[in-house]
């Protein structure tokens, strides 16, 4: 029976896959760790308390936040919301606390920390990684990042809901639609100001050309995951502190999608980190400033009952 050798070649390389995937593993693992804190308080404002639901005799609902009535699409305050939750992005820094830019410098580092990583990581799932399987899951999960079917899945929600009369699932859908837009506008111009090449047509993961290229369509930040987190964000938001696995579904899919994009050569791993962070924290102050929760304040009106009548005066806060 012929010595078998082991060759030095051989093994130089699999120690070196090894060393690539356990740095890529630890970033990603801060990564989302860092997402993870950054979750407990997008930058920016404080959010606007929410009107509690108590219940009544009439009614076993339990306490939520109570929704407007009327149909959601022809409500004003929807579309000016575009322009008051763009000014809050815009303007955010301005108002940001400690906290908050500790919250931004974490995430431009874990950023930057990927950046340096980029090309090992492309290279470690492109060639240990990457295979039929990931090649047909990502297929599947790339629809929940494309801005289109998005943006048309929840106008069809949100047009379902208002039929049957679901005031928080037509909350929802508006504020993912709102969310999606303006995630995808905000990493539009991101991407126009870097000009990154993508890793199936770049030199190296520092190709990058700066603006003044005429291309919107470029890497950084991921267009798909920033899209992805921002509809999770707004549905594990919506439906998170009833449901407590909500989050637990909506936010590994919005991940799937995104590490789908690395697995496609469309990105690489820090754009995709990048444009996770902007989506979630678009989403959350989108559902956090949405128009369809009832205001605090004081409600004055007229009660009648068994045969009793007078005044009734409603403090909401």
């Amino acid at each position: 029976m012929p010595e078998v050798k082991a060759s030095p070649r051989r093994g130089f390389v699999l120690c070196r896959r090894a060393v690539r995937a356990g740095l890529a593993s630890g970033v990603l693992v801060f990564a989302a760790y860092s997402i993870g804190l950054a979750a407990e308080d997008p930058p920016g404002a404080p959010a606007p308390d929410r009107v509690e639901a108590e219940p009544n005799e009439e009614s076993e609902a339990e306490p939520g936040p109570r929704y407007k009535d009327g149909v959601y699409i022809l409500d004003g305050d929807f579309y000016t919301s575009f322009a008051e939750n763009s000014w809050r992005i815009l303007s955010g820094p301005f108002r940001y606390d400690r906290r908050d830019w500790i919250t931004v410098g974490l995430v431009v580092s874990v950023t930057g920390a990927l950046m340096l990583l980029d090309d090992e990581i492309d290279d470690f799932w492109q060639d240990d990684v990457r295979g039929d399987r990931t090649d047909s899951t990502e297929d599947v999960v790339e629809n929940f990042g494309d801005s289109d079917k998005l943006l048309l899945g929840a106008l069809g929600g949100y047009a379902l809901s208002e039929a049957v009369g679901l005031k928080r699932e037509k909350a929802m859908f508006l504020n993912g639609f709102q969310s999606v837009v303006l995630t995808a506008t905000l990493i539009s111009g991101l991407k126009y100001l870097g000009q990154r090449q993508r890793p199936d047509d770049a030199d190296n993961a520092f190709d990058w050309n700066g603006p003044g290229g005429g291309e919107f369509n470029t890497a950084f930040p991921s267009g798909h995951s920033g899209n992805a987190f921002a509809m999770a964000t707004v549905v594990a938001e919506t439906y998170g502190e009833d449901h407590p696995w909500v989050p637990w579904l909506a936010y590994p899919l919005a991940g799937l999608t995104a590490l789908g994009r690395v697995n496609a050569q469309r990105h690489w791993a820090s754009d995709i980190f990048m444009g996770a962070a902007v989506g979630h924290f678009v989403g959350r102050m989108v559902t956090r400033h949405s128009p369809f929760l009832e205001d605090n304040g004081v409600e004055l009106g007229l009660y009648g009952q068994s045969g009793a009548a007078g005044l009734s005066l409603t403090l909401r806060f």
